[in-house]
């Protein structure tokens, strides 16, 4: 079922590339899936409880299980369902507006998680080869689909792990986590110091695509010739969540 979704995007192209907006970008998507799998509205957890048939506080503790797995940083697999009933359901923003994801797919045994991403097209169509998503402090999850338009220009999509290896990925968020453990070093070396107006340095946790750090001679657009088979990719993992 989710394959279609991903499908009729290869084969409306144009169609799904013509938002102007991030906004209306997402709800062509939305509007897409919503063709082959029911949205749950409403209260989640009476939503749930409803269809599994089971106890609200049942539901929270299942789910949140869930949630801590999804939002895993580096998790390489698949994500199991741990519902029995949610098998053609998906929610919107399970966590909220500016969590990922913005889609979480229950399909059969399994959950998937996708991320829409969007950019403006402010240069005109011939410079989107340049375009690239904006990551803010979140790295392409390795079991995550996401979703990337360029206004009134083109579309594509693709597998976290596609375009950022495990190894890769680990080696970026264990920086962070040396700096949190630095301002805490910090901390301690302030803390018998004057500063009575609290003067702290300011590092905004996010990530970017700069050519330096690239090992190719430039930076890969997102739709260079390999997104084809990024694509491709994604189609192919796709027809393995069945029963």
């Amino acid at each position: 079922m989710l394959e279609k979704v991903f499908q009729e995007i290869t084969n409306k192209r144009k169609f799904f590339a013509s938002s102007s907006t991030g906004e209306q970008f997402e709800n062509q998507f939305r509007n897409e899936l919503k063709k082959h799998f029911s949205e749950i509205n409403g209260d989640l957890t009476e939503e749930l409880s409803h269809i599994e048939e089971k106890p609200n506080k049942k539901i929270k503790t299942t789910f949140n299980q869930l949630k801590k797995q999804v939002l895993e940083k580096n998790h390489p697999h698949t994500l199991k369902n741990l519902f029995s009933n949610l098998t053609s359901h998906f929610l919107y923003q399970p966590f909220g507006s500016q969590n990922y994801p913005d889609f979480l797919v229950f399909i059969f045994d399994y959950v998937v998680g996708i991320e829409i991403k969007f950019s403006k097209n402010d240069k005109g169509e011939k410079n989107f080869q340049t375009s690239r998503p904006m990551w803010n402090s979140n790295l392409p999850k390795p079991n995550a689909i996401y979703v990337y338009g360029v206004a009134n220009a083109d579309i594509t999509f693709f597998k976290g792990s596609d375009i950022l290896s495990y190894e890769t990925r680990e080696v970026l968020l264990k920086y962070f986590d040396t700096l949190d453990k630095d301002e805490e070093s910090l901390k301690n070396a302030l803390k018998d110091l004057e500063n009575p107006f609290g003067f702290a340095p300011y590092i905004r946790k996010a990530y970017e695509h700069k050519k330096e750090f690239s090992n190719h001679h430039q930076i890969e657009s997102f739709f260079s010739h390999n997104h084809i088979l990024r694509e491709q990719n994604v189609l192919e993992f796709l027809k393995t969540l069945t029963h």
